[in-house]
Formats: C-alpha cells, sequence, structure tokens
C-alpha cells in the first residue's frame, strides 16, 4: 500500500492527475491475487483484535537510515546493508517495513508465552 499512497504524496489538488507506474499496477495484482486466494486463515490466532498500543509492538523502517521495533520495553535496531536499500533490485519500503516485522517476529516469537501478552 505504501507504493500507492506514495503517488499521491505530490498532489496539489484533488482534481490533477497523477501517472501509475508499473509498480503501481503490480501491486494491484498482488492483493487481487492475495484477495482470490486467500482462505481466511490468518496469523492471529486471538478472536479479538488486540491493537498495537494494548500489545506494545510497533515496527519502523527508514527508506536510508535503517529499520527498528520495539515490544514492551525491549527494542532493536538495524541498518540497511547496500544491497537493502531503496533503488537498489527489488527493494521498496514495502519490502523494508516487512523486513522490520519479519525481524521482530524472529526475535520476539516466542516471547509472548512467556509474559502477558497476545502470541504474535
Amino acid at each position: 500500500m505504501q507504493r500507492i499512497i506514495e503517488l499521491t504524496r505530490n498532489v496539489k489538488q484533488p482534481h490533477h492527475h497523477i501517472k501509475l507506474s508499473s509498480g503501481f499496477f503490480k501491486d494491484l495484482e498482488m492483493w487481487q491475487q492475495f484477495i482470490t486466494s486467500w482462505n481466511g486463515a490468518s496469523f492471529f490466532l486471538s478472536s479479538e483484535w488486540t491493537n498495537s498500543d494494548v500489545l506494545e509492538f510497533h515496527t519502523d523502517a527508514s527508506g536510508t537510515l535503517g529499520y527498528g521495533g520495539v515490544f514492551g520495553t525491549n527494542w532493536f535496531q538495524g541498518k540497511w546493508e547496500p544491497h537493502q536499500c531503496l533503488g537498489q533490485h527489488e527493494i521498496s519500503i514495502a519490502w523494508q517495513e516487512l523486513f522490520a516485522i519479519v525481524v521482530a517476529c524472529h526475535i520476539w516469537g516466542g516471547t509472548a508465552e512467556q509474559t502477558n501478552y497476545p502470541a504474535l
């Protein structure tokens, strides 16, 4: 969704036109494929939604600086390797944001059962 949102960032008036990139159409194809083949299962096991404020779990990525995450009082941060920076083949801000989430799940994936937090 970030690439789709990015296309609208410099639009000054709502009636102005924007050029839709090939990446935009690739994103739409990915979402269409996902929605049509999604079996309804999710990674969240609880039937009730737990938001980030309750869970105290947040991740973020900067296109040029790096990535990080917070889970309760624990945190991590990292800098991008040259091959992970924006502008490299197949690297987008969406990929970088997902990378931060994957790192957080790798670090804290088994932590929830040891605390009072719901499972990630």
